[in-house]
């Protein structure tokens, strides 16, 4: 309990579905500053972020 871990967006990373009895939490939390343009994969009612069409390229 309290571990924690944190990945750069860079960094290619999965888990394993969870097998014990015990609840996973996990969050994906992103920051960005008001200067930079917007991520168009992220906004609207329903993003495409993690979906197909968030792909840029082979790897995501």
């Amino acid at each position: 309990m309290g571990d924690m871990l944190l990945f750069g967006m860079t960094t290619v990373h999965a888990s394993l579905d969870n097998q014990s009895p015990y609840f996973r939490f996990s969050t994906d939390t992103r920051y960005q500053p008001a200067s930079e343009p917007i991520d168009e994969r992220w906004v609207g009612e329903n993003p495409v972020g993690h979906g197909l069409g968030a792909k840029r390229s082979m790897i995501c």
